[in-house]
């Protein structure tokens, strides 16, 4: 199984899981970050949080999944890590939220409805980009 096979598996594992600010694990809950950090198996405290928006953000976050063993790529894939814009196609104010790729949908940490959710489509909002864990 690959990796981004075993990353969408273990989302889907955690659907309902309480959403917890700072939160990385299924028992406490999870927020994007933490989600993220579950699903491939990565150190929270590996990847940034709270790092702003627009073109920086961007950057520390291309940056922190390189180092983690992540490459960009252009082709949909179940397991991708998505890269969300939060700004819902008006404001575009950059990488806000992080979302796991699954077979028809994504899934992530919904800090307003306060679970981890899996949803058909990113919209309102946009994917920035996608990583995939090689």
């Amino acid at each position: 199984m690959d990796k981004g096979t075993i990353a969408a598996a273990r989302a889907t594992s955690v659907i309902g899981a309480p959403f917890c600010l700072n939160g990385s694990n299924p028992d406490s809950g999870f927020d994007c970050v933490g989600l993220t950090a579950f699903c491939y198996g990565l150190d929270p405290d590996s990847l940034p949080r709270r790092v702003g928006l627009g073109r920086v953000a961007a950057e520390v976050w291309h940056s922190a999944l390189n180092k983690a063993g992540f490459t960009p790529t252009q082709t949909p894939n179940t397991g991708d890590l998505l890269l969300l814009d939060c700004g819902r196609g008006r404001l575009h104010l950059g990488v806000g939220h992080l979302g796991v790729a699954a077979e028809h949908g994504l899934i992530h940490a919904h800090a307003g409805l306060r679970r981890v959710v899996y949803a058909d489509s990113p919209a309102p909002m946009a994917v920035l980009a996608r990583y995939r864990q090689t």
